[in-house]
């Protein structure tokens, strides 16, 4: 195995174990904007090709349902990619203004990491799924509670918080304002 992958695996395994070793080691590696926004990019087109295969194997009436949602891979390439930009500005900013000391490009880094980190898990839950979906249904909800953990720990690794509760809740409390608001914006487009 080649020496890259067996570091990035080893950093997987660090920041599923302790996530904030795992951000730290992240962090350390002092990796400038220009990678951070190549990396979220390469994420971007992932996550969508493992979104448009998971969205092939569905029953024709849930293909039938999302069929106009996910019609386009270049559309949700781009959705990907924005709403990973929004999370990255709204972990720098909202964590400065709560008093963090983190850096965009710190903060970009560790979004893509993230991404990355759940394209992984997501590639088991596909595998998952064509032996048992069952299984696969457990397995998303684990997805579920592992993004919030590691996301809580990577914006306290990040800003230097120390009480992981509050930065759970910071983190609830802005997501329900910014889908609030994506509602808000979306209502008189959509017809709502």
């Amino acid at each position: 195995m080649n020496q890259t992958l067996a570091t990035l695996l080893a950093l997987a395994r660090l920041s599923l174990k302790r996530p904030r070793d795992g951000a730290r080691q992240v962090i350390a590696l002092h990796l400038p904007a220009p990678v951070g926004w190549l990396a979220l990019g390469l994420a971007a087109v992932l996550s969508t090709l493992l979104m448009h295969l998971s969205f092939a194997m569905q029953p024709a009436d849930v293909q039938s349902f999302f069929a106009e949602t996910i019609a386009s891979p270049l559309r949700t390439v781009v959705l990907q990619a924005g709403f990973m930009a929004g999370a990255v500005v709204a972990v720098h900013r909202i964590g400065r203004w709560r008093g963090g000391h983190g850096t965009f490009a710190d903060a970009l880094i560790l979004v893509v990491w993230l991404q990355f980190l759940l394209l992984g898990l997501q590639v088991v839950h596909l595998a998952a799924y064509t032996v048992a979906p069952l299984l696969a249904d457990l397995i998303g909800l684990a997805t579920v509670a592992l993004f919030f953990w590691l996301l809580t720990n990577f914006i306290a690794e990040l800003h230097g918080f120390r009480s992981l509760g509050w930065v759970l809740v910071g983190v609830l409390a802005t997501m329900a304002v910014m889908v609030f608001g994506l509602a808000f914006a979306l209502a008189p487009v959509l017809g709502a």
